[in-house]
C-alpha cells in the first residue's frame, strides 16, 4: 500500500493548484474554491468536480481510480473516520445498521464516527479489531 500511494481525485487537484505558477494569494483562493465544493460532506461526483476544477485552471488533469488496485481486482482504500461517515451515509438508504471497525480502542475516534452519522435514524456499531 505505502508504494501504491493512493491519492482521491481532490488529493490531486489540490496537488495541481499547489503547483500551479501563479502568485501564492491566487493560489490559495483556488485552493479554498476547491475545497468548499469538494469536502466529504459534499460528496462530489467525478464528473462535476472535473468541471469545477477544470474552472480553477486544473487542465488535463490525470487520475485513475483502477490503477491502484490489487492483482486480484481489489480497490486500495485510504481509511479514515470521515470515510467511515461518508460510506455510512452512502449505505443508509439501504441499511438497518451501520458500523465502523478500527485496530485499537478509541472513545474520541467512536464519539468523531456517531456524530458523523447519528441524524441517519439507524443503528451504530463499533467494533474494536483486535
Amino acid at each position: 500500500m505505502s508504494k501504491a500511494l493512493p491519492k482521491t481525485f481532490s488529493d490531486c487537484v489540490l496537488d495541481a493548484i499547489k503547483n500551479m505558477n501563479v502568485p501564492e494569494a491566487k493560489k490559495r483562493r483556488k485552493l479554498d474554491k476547491w475545497m468548499a465544493h469538494s469536502s466529504f460532506d459534499k460528496c462530489l461526483p467525478n464528473k462535476k468536480g472535473r468541471e469545477i476544477a477544470e474552472r480553477l485552471g486544473v487542465q488535463n488533469l490525470f487520475w485513475d481510480w483502477d490503477l491502484p488496485r490489487t492483482r486480484e481486482g481489489f480497490y486500495r482504500f485510504r481509511c479514515s473516520v470521515d470515510a467511515a461517515i461518508v460510506r455510512g451515509w452512502a449505505f443508509a438508504p439501504h441499511a438497518d445498521l451501520i458500523w465502523m471497525e478500527t485496530a485499537s480502542l478509541d472513545m474520541v475516534v467512536c464519539t468523531i464516527f456517531v456524530q458523523g452519522v447519528i441524524g441517519l435514524g439507524l443503528w451504530m456499531a463499533y467494533y474494536q479489531f483486535g
